[in-house]
């Protein structure tokens, strides 16, 4: 049985996404969201991954 997994990313490296991303099969990958927050002069990047994995 399959279900969908979500990954959030809050300020990470490109190659920490990277790497997690190329540890999945391509047809496993739902969807994948970036955005920047920001309040005053601070900003938070997030990227969030929804994926399908095996159900434990």
């Amino acid at each position: 049985m399959r279900k969908v997994q979500r990954k959030v990313f809050i300020n990470s490296s490109d190659e920490e996404i990277n790497e997690f991303l190329n540890s999945i099969p391509a047809e496993d990958i739902i969807s994948t969201h970036f955005a920047v927050y920001g309040y005053e002069n601070a900003a938070d990047e997030w990227t969030t991954i929804f994926y399908k994995a095996d159900a434990e």
